[in-house]
């Protein structure tokens, strides 16, 4: 493994800590998967649209008081969605 150093936001830590926590498994951890999950993506548009059949399955299964709106999900992966073309550009 090569080790690596990033500069994180206040609030970036914050929620990387909380769901490392909520993971039970270290920072560290969540970043990689993270950057997997992402390079998948990036490789593969169909991984994408199946992380994202599988979050519409969890978000269907959680109370709204848990977990963001239907609205709030479908606004961030557009946001997400834009962000990653005008990446390319």
């Amino acid at each position: 493994m090569k080790r690596t150093q990033i500069y994180l936001d206040e609030q970036q830590h914050e929620r990387l800590s909380a769901e490392a926590a909520r993971r039970g498994v270290t920072s560290s951890a969540v970043i990689r998967d993270a950057i997997d999950r992402y390079l998948r993506q990036e490789e593969n548009p169909l991984a994408q649209l199946n992380e994202l059949k599988t979050l519409g399955r969890l978000l269907a299964q959680t109370p709204e008081a848990e977990g963001p709106s239907g609205a709030e999900v479908v606004e961030e992966l557009r946001r997400a969605s834009a962000e990653r073309l005008s990446s390319r550009e």
